[in-house]
């Protein structure tokens, strides 16, 4: 993903996906195919680590708060899908290729075999679009008002609620987990037969 990086610099996709209104133009200008090239560039982006934040904006500015969210949605359960499946396929290889070998890897795979690589891809993809569709859809909706009304008194309201929501939600899913975990404990250490 680093290499996927370094030629999207070099090539300017870098700069496509992080100014505004280079991004906007763009997209403008590609017509119908424009949904299409949305969708693989927040893909791409997603792959070269560039954060989605500016493409989900961008995204409600062009497309409205509905087509946006709902554009952005299905392109960031794609890429994270993707980026699960190259993490699983090659990523994984490659480090037990290079360094497998050594008492720290292998420290760090038996401590978490029993949460990130024991995921499976389904319940990974699940996840992953449940826990980033609120704020997908915040940005769409607050980047279409702002690019059709500006900047207003009802807008910054708006923008508070929506980032305490946002914080709301985080804050539920911290204990939500936080709850799970100790259960799972818990049902480990009744099952342990030490």
């Amino acid at each position: 993903m680093a290499t996927l990086a370094v030629i999207s610099h070099r090539v300017g996709l870098h700069d496509l996906l992080t100014h505004l209104h280079l991004l906007q133009d763009t997209l403008r200008h590609q017509g119908a195919w424009g949904y299409l090239v949305y969708a693989a560039l927040f893909i791409i982006a997603t792959l070269c680590l560039i954060p989605g934040s500016l493409l989900v904006i961008a995204g409600g500015m062009l497309f409205g708060p509905l087509t946006g969210s709902l554009l952005s949605f299905t392109a960031a359960t794609l890429a994270s899908s993707l980026s699960f499946l190259i993490a699983r396929w090659l990523g994984r290889d490659l480090l037990q290729r290079y360094v497998g070998h050594t008492t720290v890897f292998q420290a760090i795979e038996r401590g978490i075999a029993h949460s990130l690589t024991a995921i499976r891809f389904w319940p990974f993809t699940l996840i992953s679009a449940v826990t980033t569709l609120p704020g997908l859809v915040i940005y769409s909706v607050m980047a279409s008002e702002l690019a059709r009304e500006g900047v207003t008194l009802a807008f910054a309201l708006k923008l508070s609620l929506a980032g305490g929501l946002l914080f709301a939600l985080v804050q539920i899913g911290k204990r939500f987990a936080r709850a799970r975990r100790v259960a799972a404990c818990s049902e480990g250490v009744r099952h342990d037969p030490t």
